[in-house]
């Protein structure tokens, strides 16, 4: 996600990196740097990513709109070029920290998913998450299973938790029982079963952050309890 929007306080320093209060999962700020001349870079008067020490060819450096990194940026003829970068297209807040977007890191999901419709697939397995029999009885195992196209036991409809919120954990609900995605009573203890459960309005136990997890070009889903996260 974007910095500049679960971001405050967001400033250059002295060396010109930028400093920011991030907002985490569980909506608490955490004072994060990200060094931007470790990462920038002059290339003949450009400011442009995967270089380095930018800030020794550049004057009038500003930070315009918690976003925009500005300034003068002298070229090998010795004229000065004005550039304007948005840092945004960079560097995301992952969990209350600035990290830059194309690491080997976890993304949230954005609000494009609020209302979708999924299959969780396992990874390694390939194998579907599915309630079983589509059972709509409170405690009903939910399990890995042979992907079925259009199989509503293994169809899960996701909702933001929290509609308003730009960080919100996810509710998922079965398509064919319209239960809930549910760690049972919460447990952090490895092994602690996933279930189905009838909706429980607040219940932290049935709410899930969503990342997408890259490794270079290869991606896959990974969902997170918000009571694991506490």
């Amino acid at each position: 996600m974007a910095f500049y929007e679960t971001s405050r306080d967001v400033k250059l320093d002295s060396d010109l990196n930028l400093q920011a209060k991030c907002m985490n999962m569980r909506k608490e700020w955490e004072a994060s740097t990200f060094l931007l001349t470790q990462n920038f870079g002059n290339n003949d008067g450009n400011l442009v990513w995967g270089g380095c020490d930018f800030q020794h060819s550049a004057r009038d450096v500003i930070l315009r709109e918690n976003r925009f990194l500005e300034g003068k940026f002298q070229a090998l003829s010795g004229e000065w070029k004005y550039q304007s970068l948005d840092l945004g297209q960079y560097i995301a807040n992952f969990d209350g920290a600035l990290r830059a977007f194309d690491d080997t890191q976890d993304h949230l999901a954005d609000d494009s998913w609020h209302g979708a419709d999924c299959y969780v697939v396992h990874k390694a397995s390939k194998l579907c998450l599915e309630l079983d029999n589509g059972n709509s009885g409170n405690g009903t195992t939910v399990k890995g299973c042979w992907c079925i196209p259009g199989n509503p036991n293994q169809i899960w409809h996701l909702e933001k938790a929290d509609p308003t919120a730009v960080l919100s954990a996810w509710i998922l609900r079965n398509k064919a029982s319209g239960t809930n995605l549910d760690l049972s009573d919460g447990n952090p203890a490895d092994g602690a079963e996933v279930q189905g459960w009838q909706q429980t309005v607040g219940e932290d136990s049935q709410r899930w952050f969503l990342t997408t997890q890259q490794e270079g070009c290869d991606a896959g889903f990974m969902f997170v309890a918000q009571d694991l996260l506490r």
